[in-house]
């Protein structure tokens, strides 16, 4: 008889196992499922939010070209300008000046 009560322990012991597996896969399930519905939320209002910039963007460029011409030129000067000083610096192999070798 002691071997049939071993087997049977070692039964609940899988049953248990196998329904903490089941628990646990199911706590995940929620849990991405609920991580899924608020990432779809924040992209929904991600979208919103850059399609009024967009649209306030091309409204003030229709109402004031010039000027935006101008925001738009001094942004590439900015731009460019950090860009030749990062692709500078990598020529120099990282290393700025004044230091001695």
């Amino acid at each position: 008889m002691p071997i049939e009560t071993t087997q049977s322990g070692a039964s609940d012991n899988d049953s248990k196992q196998e329904q903490r597996v089941r628990d646990a896969t199911a706590a995940a399930q929620t849990a991405m499922d609920a991580a899924r519905d608020r990432l779809s939320g924040a992209y929904t209002t991600a979208q919103e939010k850059s399609t009024q910039a967009m649209q306030g963007v091309e409204s003030y460029v229709q109402r004031a070209p010039l000027k935006a011409l101008g925001y738009a030129a001094a942004i590439a000067a900015v731009a460019g300008a950090l860009l030749a000083g990062v692709i500078a610096a990598r020529r120099n192999g990282g290393r700025r000046g004044g230091g001695s070798e």
